[in-house]
């Protein structure tokens, strides 16, 4: 599986308005065509930044995959005139993630899920479908390595999945790699909750990693905290 890792940000007050017309007409369009979406994220720390990854079966499929989307009509007659306009800036990064480890949502699941939203919606049965949606918590990282440093990064990056698995508030974390340059790595996790996260950035392991990430990679180390709404 190929996966574009995503990161978008509107400009101020928009994202909101962008994700109600992402959820409600890019994604279907994207399930027609095959093209799987997970997320989006929500930054929670920036009102105006989101995170989504978009998967595509190889990497020859992507471009004819994408260009289905981009040279269809939804996306020519209506979406590129309201979305373009709401965002300040994208970044793409593709990876691949050869052992499946990306839990994919399946396309009449999201349906499924979202029509009872609505259907609940004021109801209580909607409220405890919202706070189940309010309680998943995920943290995305960027690294891009200094040059020559790339090899070094990846073991101090692989050495922590272990103990970060061990950790009782980790759900689940795995390291992804751009299949094309720059060598840019993510990381994704996901945590019981905030506060397991937060735990997470106090034991031996991390306080080693963050001691000697500065001389590893070319910009500020920042984690990108989200919540899962769709």
């Amino acid at each position: 599986m190929i996966i574009e890792m995503r990161t978008y940000k509107t400009k101020p007050g928009r994202r909101s308005d962008f994700l109600e017309i992402f959820e409600r007409k890019s994604i279907p369009a994207h399930d027609e065509i095959g093209m799987k979406i997970l997320g989006p994220f929500p930054a929670v720390e920036d009102p105006d930044t989101f995170f989504f990854m978009r998967g595509f079966p190889d990497l020859p499929s992507r471009e004819p995959m994408k260009a289905k989307f981009y040279e269809g009509e939804l996306w020519k007659r209506e979406l590129e005139n309201i979305l373009m306009p709401m965002l300040e800036k994208w970044e793409t990064v593709v990876v691949e993630d050869t052992d499946d480890v990306v839990a994919w949502e399946r396309a009449e699941d999201r349906r499924q899920r979202a029509k009872e939203k609505n259907l609940s919606s004021g109801s209580t049965a909607g409220a405890v479908l919202d706070e189940e949606v309010d309680m998943s918590f995920h943290s995305f990282v960027r690294f891009e390595p200094k040059p020559g440093k790339r090899a070094q990064l990846v073991d101090e990056l692989t050495r922590l999945l272990g103990p970060t698995r061990a950790e009782s508030g980790c759900v689940r974390i795995h390291l992804y790699e751009a299949v094309r340059e720059p060598p840019i790595l993510y990381f994704h996790s996901e945590w019981i909750d905030e506060a397991a996260f937060d735990a997470h950035a106090q034991t031996s392991h991390m306080v080693r990693f963050l001691s000697l990430v500065d001389d590893l990679i070319t910009h500020p180390l920042k984690a990108v905290r989200t919540k899962r709404i769709g």
